[in-house]
């Protein structure tokens, strides 16, 4: 029933009415935004963690490269050390021998110098005898006594051939004639440096230097034995950071790095210090 109150052109226009099925599309719409968000936020997820499981991939196998360098670098080293200990003890052997083997010859050189200074007397008293003897048949001639002269003359040969067998046994060196009368001298130090020299074994044999060497081969060994150990902490500090947190992994993988570089360093300055 109209109101005939109401001014005309008035009249309340009627509420729309609602289209069928328009609010269940719009749910829909949302149900499958959510959806897609949620499918995106997942799928983002999942890059995240491909892209931090590679990392720990291709860091993992870094390191296991590395701790395979490592491993052979530190038996590397320990098989030098060995060698170094074998040669050592070979070098030490060597040099005792040499020692040894020196001993004997300047004593078999000393032996002749003694030996030589006990004849030197007996050479020099028929030395002596025999030009006393030339005086006398000098002076036996002289006066008229040739048979006493021819004798004693006989007796002087004899005294000099005595003499000359004497000077046969003379092994290091010979007695000096001064001259004018005066005894021989026998120079020990030039006779010992004369056989010495004269030695073909000698020159050869250094026994100090070979025991020295010896030594600092020995001390090599010690010294590549304590690079071994460095590497053996490399090793450590490198299967750490295989298994720990990604938070300290680097910082082991840092740790083992460094002990790596401080023993390959150390290695070349000790093997450049000794040969």
């Amino acid at each position: 029933m109209r109101d005939e109150s109401a001014p005309p052109g008035d009249t309340p226009s009627p509420p729309p009415s609602p289209q069928p099925g328009g609010g269940v599309r719009r749910e829909e719409a949302r149900l499958e935004a959510d959806v897609e968000a949620a499918i995106g936020l997942r799928a983002g997820e999942k890059t995240n963690e491909v892209e931090i499981e590679e990392k720990r991939d291709r860091f993992r196998t870094y390191v296991a490269i590395t701790i395979a360098v490592v491993s052979i670098l530190g038996a590397l080293v320990a098989f030098r050390g060995s060698l170094a200990e074998q040669d050592s003890r070979a070098l030490e052997q060597q040099g005792i021998q040499e020692a040894a083997q020196r001993e004997q010859i300047l004593t078999e050189i000393e032996a002749k110098i003694d030996s030589d200074i006990r004849y030197v007397g007996q050479y020099q008293e028929h030395l002596q005898a025999a030009a006393s003897l030339d005086s006398q048949a000098t002076a036996a001639t002289s006066h008229g006594s040739s048979a006493l002269a021819q004798n004693l003359s006989a007796q002087a040969a004899d005294e000099r051939v005595v003499a000359h067998t004497i000077s046969s046994f003379f092994q290091a060196d010979f007695p000096i004639d001064p001259g004018t009368g005066k005894p021989l001298t026998y120079d020990r130090a030039a006779a010992t440096a004369l056989r010495e020299a004269e030695d073909s074994e000698l020159p050869n044999l250094h026994p100090n230097e070979t025991i020295d060497h010896a030594e600092a081969l020995a001390g090599k060994a010690v010294d590549l034995v304590g690079l071994v150990t460095l590497f053996v902490g490399s090793l450590l500090f490198l299967t750490l950071a295989q298994f720990t947190r990604p938070s300290i992994r680097r910082l082991f993988a840092a740790a083992g790095g460094a002990f790596a570089l401080a023993a390959s360093v150390l290695w070349i300055v000790v093997e450049r210090t000794v040969t």
